[in-house]
Order: C-alpha cells, then structure tokens, then sequence
C-alpha cells in the first residue's frame, strides 16, 4: 500500500504577502479541498507537521550574507526582496519551517517511512539563487532538499529535480 506524506504547519499563513498573487489564499484553497474530500482521513496518508530547517541547511544552497539579508528584512517589518517577492515579519521564520518540511518529506521518503510527498508549504521554493530571491521563493526548497539528502545518506548520491513551472 503506498503512504503519502502532507507536509503541513499553520504557520505556513503568516507568511504574509497581502494581495501579492502568491498569497495565503492559495494555501487555504488547497485545505479547504483536501478537507471536503477528506484526504487527511485517508489511512494512507500520513500528515506530517514539520521542524524548522537550521542555517546549516539553507547554507548548503544560499550563502550567509543572503540568509541575513532575508532576516534583516523580515525584522525590519518586511518589504521587497526583489520584484516579485515580498516578505513579512514572520516570513523568514516561516521559510525555514518550509525548507525544513521539505527536509522531513525527502528524509522520511528515503527511509522507507512514506513512499512520496506533497508538500503544502509557503513561502514556495524553487527560482531562488544562492544570493538572490525569485520568483516568489525565499529560499530554495528543493535544493536545500537535495544537498540535505545527498549529505545526509550515503545511499544518495544524485537527486533528480524535475520541475514542471507552468505559470
């Protein structure tokens, strides 16, 4: 029988970016269905509440003067990170608790634990670079990901990202 993980933490709200076409609403829509359709009650599924993922981590991927830079600004009560995305107060706090829910879903994959993941986190991350935001993305979540495995398990050796951004 194949169990899927749901990555998710309500913290995943306070991420706020306002009318921003990236916005809470997207995530609440998606809960709402899961809800009417009952996923969570599934026996296969397994919601998983994630931990945060610790400045090692997010420096496999993004280096130090971008990570202060991120917090910085979330401190100073948010603002611009480039054109197309914004943070809030809680933004940076609640981007580690992304990454490291994409860290729990490709662990708990790789130990036998689930079989695949869907992860319900915000603020979204793939475009970012390591010194830059874009494209909506703090951090880079599924490269964060992947350099974690890759670190983590010495039977990974490779990840393949297949990244299908339709928008």
């Amino acid at each position: 029988m194949v169990k899927t993980g749901i990555i998710y933490h309500e913290d995943y709200l306070k991420h706020d970016t306002g009318d921003h076409v990236e916005n809470k609403k997207r995530l609440i829509a998606t809960l709402d269905l899961f809800n009417e359709y009952k996923i969570f009650e599934h026996p296969n599924i397994i919601k998983i509440s994630p931990n945060p993922a610790s400045i090692k981590e997010i420096q496999r991927v993004h280096k130090a003067f971008y990570i202060e830079k991120v917090r910085e600004k979330c401190l100073s009560g948010g603002g611009w990170l480039d054109a197309d995305t914004i943070v809030s107060p809680d933004s940076y706090n609640v981007a580690l608790l992304a990454a490291g829910g994409a860290i729990q879903a490709g662990e708990m994959a790789v130990k036998g634990k689930i079989d695949n993941a869907f992860c319900l986190i915000r603020p979204p991350g793939h475009h970012a670079g390591p010194g830059v935001a874009r494209g909506f993305c703090v951090f880079n979540n599924i490269a964060i990901v992947a350099k974690s495995l890759i670190a983590r398990f010495e039977e990974v050796n490779k990840v393949l990202i297949f990244d299908h951004d339709a928008h």
